[in-house]
């Protein structure tokens, strides 16, 4: 037989009514954890939440235990973050670099003038780049290609031609993380 809270027991005390549980806050509210970042819904579910280009983007967990979330979290920042190309080629990249590049007064005629020799000697040794699609452009291609053009050049050409190269993935938006030549 199942006992109520008012009920006695075999000691004669009478134990104390159990406390009904708070009930969850109203539909559609949201709990801010001391996390950044981090919220949790109404069901328990703890959610990344995240600006991006000035949206807010809220992606689930899967979990409803705390310490789990905080560490699901920075993955999930990181996915969210994840590189996703602007412009469709690198050869399309390099013509918005070097229209920048003429459009940069502080920059003086020489400093031009090397930076597009620089352009010049990276399509020479990596012939294929221009028309490659900038997902394709890895890590490991890009130290083939620093092998290709050691052999050919300098030491400070290949600084200065290396920089201009991460200069033009950092204008099609990778990031400085997800940059392949930094890797």
């Amino acid at each position: 037989m199942k006992t109520t809270s008012s009920e006695t027991t075999l000691a004669g005390a009478q134990r104390p009514e159990t406390e009904t549980p708070t009930p969850p806050p109203a539909k559609g509210s949201w709990r801010v954890t001391k996390v950044p970042n981090l919220l949790q819904y109404r069901t328990g579910n703890y959610f990344a939440r995240v600006k991006v280009k000035g949206k807010t983007i809220k992606l689930c967990l899967h979990t409803n235990v705390f310490t789990t979330a905080k560490l699901l979290l920075a993955d999930k920042l990181k996915e969210i973050r994840k590189f996703k190309p602007e412009v469709g080629t690198f050869g399309q990249a390099r013509a918005q670099y070097e229209a920048a590049l003429e459009q940069n007064h502080t920059l003086s005629a020489g400093t031009r003038y090397y930076r597009k020799n620089c352009l010049k000697a990276l399509a020479t040794t990596w012939p294929e780049l221009d028309g490659m699609s900038l997902r394709r452009i890895t890590a490991t291609a890009c130290q083939e290609w620093a092998h290709r053009f050691t052999e050919r050049y300098d030491e400070q050409y290949f600084n200065n031609t290396l920089g201009s190269l991460r200069a033009i993935l950092t204008g099609a938006g990778f990031g400085r993380d997800d940059n392949p030549p930094t890797r």
